[in-house]
């Protein structure tokens, strides 16, 4: 996990997959700013990082 040329979402789901209380922790903030102007779309990708940890792709 140390590299640092490694893509954004590639880190997020290794630490999603490891860390069960950050994917939480990440999912609720964004969950809780949802309604914001310009946050919705920002929902997306933890969401996909989410169900790929998961292991559905």
């Amino acid at each position: 996990m140390n590299r640092p040329d490694r893509p954004h979402d590639e880190t997020v789901i290794e630490l999603m997959r490891d860390d069960p209380a950050f994917a939480q922790a990440l999912l609720v903030e964004c969950l809780a700013s949802v309604d914001e102007p310009g946050r919705r779309e920002s929902l997306l990708s933890p969401l996909r990082c989410y169900a790929e940890a998961q292991g559905h792709e």
